[in-house]
């Protein structure tokens, strides 16, 4: 009887033990699929990670393609604005109305030149008032050296015809010195050239005259303020001018004062001179340069020129003025048939084109245009005692 109890006892236990072992077995098993599971999950994280990654890594490549290609295409950009603007920039020199001054602007330095030379020679002239002998002696040189501004080797001995009474007597010198400097100042602002025995002066003369000829006005008057322009930066006409333009001046005035009887040699005329008006020389030379700059490098919708009448010219009250006329007509008609000895203010005149008629070209104008000539400011003249 115990042994049978004991015989269940035993098959209980086995097959409890049996199923324990089982029990475990599918323990180790689950475990098993558990890890495998798991290993699969972070292989797949693995992989899910990488290929962000490498998607991101491929989306910002993309951006610093496109990136690049926007900072190429700003650049081709910003060259192509640069060369827009400087193609704008260089049109703009030859818009028609481009003028960086107006004719009144130019008119006014003008007449401020010719206000400064009439004082300063009014001045000088009263300076030596009462230093003029009746008979001078060696003035051969300072005539021959005054011819080259009056164009006239006798212009002081037709000068002093000229005079009617004592009082037109005593502004002799101050005409005369008007005249010289006036005559300088024209040379100063003419001239393109400064250089001694220059061929260039003469060789853009010409070319100025075939291009003013053949090409519109704002081409013509635009290469006019280049040249004058880049003329004077090469050859620093404002600065290198100065010291010759002042002792031609101290020169002139010394010149004049020796023809009209002054008691002092030449030399001591120039140092006297020098010592008193080289300042005020300086002044008027610097304000003659200024409106050459102004009329020949601001002013490109026409052309403006100081007017200056040469000797040996008939008298014309259209172009001129008499320096001694009164306002009366019969003191006017004293003036015709007489000719110009020298001229003492400076004028001023515009060039500019006008449209003609289909019919009415002109030879040597653009088609369509041509040249006009309008006087601004007459130019003042002293005039011969005879009539021609």
């Amino acid at each position: 009887m115990q042994l049978r109890v004991h015989e269940r006892a035993l098959v209980h236990g086995a097959r409890q033990f049996k199923e324990a072992a089982e029990a475990a077995v599918n323990h180790e098993n689950r475990a098993a699929a558990l890890e495998a599971q798991l290993r699969r999950c972070e292989s797949d994280r693995d992989f899910n990670e990488d290929a962000h990654v490498h998607l991101l890594q491929s989306r910002i490549t993309e951006l610093e393609r496109d990136l690049a290609a926007a900072r190429r295409q700003a650049d081709n950009n910003a060259k192509l604005l640069d060369v827009r603007t400087s193609e704008l920039r260089s049109a703009k020199f030859f818009f028609p109305s481009a003028d960086d001054l107006s004719e009144t602007e130019v008119l006014d330095l003008v007449n401020t030149l010719n206000e400064q030379i009439f004082q300063i020679s009014a001045t000088i002239e009263d300076t030596y008032h009462d230093r003029y002998v009746a008979d001078c002696h060696d003035i051969e040189c300072a005539t021959v050296w005054l011819k080259k501004f009056f164009n006239s080797i006798d212009v002081i001995g037709a000068l002093k015809d000229a005079a009617s009474s004592p009082d037109d007597a005593s502004n002799l010198v101050q005409v005369a010195l008007q005249g010289f400097m006036v005559s300088f100042i024209h040379y100063l602002c003419g001239t393109w050239d400064f250089t001694a025995d220059s061929r260039l002066q003469h060789r853009l003369t010409q070319l100025r005259k075939s291009i003013t000829a053949r090409e519109p006005q704002f081409v013509s008057g635009r290469w006019r303020s280049l040249c004058l322009s880049h003329i004077r930066t090469l050859l620093n006409t404002e600065v290198a001018m100065l010291p010759p333009a002042e002792q031609e001046m101290v020169q002139g005035v010394a010149a004049v004062l020796r023809v009209f009887g002054v008691d002092s040699t030449l030399n001591e005329l120039c140092e006297q001179v020098h010592a008193a008006y080289v300042p005020r020389f300086r002044e008027i030379v610097r304000r003659a340069l200024d409106l050459r700059r102004a009329a020949g490098e601001m002013i490109v919708s026409c052309d403006l020129e100081v007017d200056l009448v040469h000797c040996g010219q008939q008298f014309d009250d259209t172009l001129m003025e008499d320096e001694w006329a009164g306002p009366r007509a019969s003191q006017r008609q004293m003036s015709e048939g007489r000719q110009v000895l020298f001229t003492t203010a400076l004028g001023l005149v515009r060039e500019n084109e006008v449209r003609t008629p289909e019919d009415g070209e002109e030879e040597g104008s653009n088609e369509g245009f041509r040249r006009k000539r309008t006087i601004l400011l007459k130019p003042k003249v002293m005039l011969s005692a005879k009539r021609a």
